[in-house]
């Protein structure tokens, strides 16, 4: 008996975890792509805000 229940272990327990994995991942890729286009958008601002100072810094 402990031999089966060990297999079940081992039949159950790595699909399982699989299937959380891979839900985990996929959301946390979204939760990473999200925070990829709010830094681009905080880099592009940011970027214009700087050319505009050394701009007005130049006239």
């Amino acid at each position: 008996m402990g031999m089966s229940e060990n297999l079940a272990d081992q039949v159950i327990r790595p699909s399982y975890e699989q299937t959380v994995g891979s839900i985990r991942h996929s959301g946390v890729r979204d939760i990473l792509r999200h925070a990829q286009q709010v830094e681009d958008e905080i880099t592009e601002q940011r970027s214009i805000g700087v050319t505009a100072h050394v701009h007005s810094g130049v006239s």
